[in-house]
């Protein structure tokens, strides 16, 4: 029975399927269009925004620790890869997916896409380059730390590349460029 107060429920059951394809359970797949067309484009805004709500975080709230002066006590241990793509990546790939011709595509409409990969010393690096006194320990998490693990280091995009021309926008350097001065201008904070 549906709980008292549900007002909207979706239902998905999606996996990544087709030839040079890999995912898991673990893995979140969000489908923009199939054969019959592209999916609502509300719906699919929903779903990313559900999904990023529930990502492992450290990667955006070593953002905020910077932005704020605070040392950042990172949840997983050293040498934890994980693969990350930017939220505005990730919106552009939903669209694309959308518009993108059909007769090109080999590996039905399913695609893994790639934009970084980058363990905790390397994101925190990053930042310093630009927050030359932000600082960073490691108080372990064993929850977070156990999700990371469960997730790949990278993921292979070359279909997405081939079949219609993804391309992230988006580096480590770009990335951490547009999130200080966001973050900047939401906390009302100067260099």
């Amino acid at each position: 029975s549906v709980p008292a107060g549900v007002t909207e429920a979706i239902s998905v059951d999606m996996g990544c399927v087709g030839d040079g394809l890999q995912c898991t359970e673990r893995q979140v797949s969000i489908c923009a269009k199939d054969s019959g067309g592209p999916y609502s484009h509300e719906v699919v805004k929903k779903l990313i925004a559900a999904a990023k709500k529930e990502q492992a975080d450290y990667a955006v709230d070593i953002y905020y620790s910077a932005v704020k002066g605070e040392k950042f006590h990172c949840p997983l241990k050293p040498g934890t890869f994980m693969d990350m793509m930017y939220m505005p990546d990730a919106l552009r790939a939903a669209v694309e997916i959308m518009e993108a011709d059909p007769t090109r595509f080999k590996h039905r409409n399913s695609f893994n896409i790639a934009s970084m990969s980058f363990d905790p010393e390397i994101i925190y690096n990053k930042i310093r380059e630009y927050v030359p006194d932000f600082q960073m320990d490691y108080e372990l998490d064993p929850l977070r730390q156990k999700i990371a693990d469960s997730w790949p280091d990278s993921l292979d995009d070359t279909c997405a590349r081939e079949e219609w021309d993804w391309k992230p926008e988006f580096d480590l350097d770009a990335m951490t460029q547009d999130m200080l001065l966001n973050l900047r201008k939401k906390f009302n904070i100067s260099k």
